[in-house]
């Protein structure tokens, strides 16, 4: 028996893809206000921001890796 090869995905709609960039934005600016808000806790600033920001764009690219995964 052969294996049956799996159909292509759909093209993204518009929904799709702005529900992708909130989610995008949402994994970028989460993280940046929750540094902010260490930074005035601890008085340690800019250093909460600044880890907040690169964990805020690593999750991004995550974020849009894992959803464009299916249609590349």
């Amino acid at each position: 028996m052969s294996a049956t090869p799996t159909p292509p995905p759909q093209k993204l709609s518009g929904a799709q893809l702005s529900g992708m960039g909130i989610l995008i934005a949402a994994a970028m600016i989460v993280p940046l206000i929750l540094g902010y808000l260490v930074d005035n806790f601890l008085h340690t600033s800019p250093f909460g921001v600044l880890i907040g920001l690169v964990v805020g764009i690593t999750f991004s690219c995550y974020v849009a890796v894992a959803q464009l995964r299916p249609y590349v």
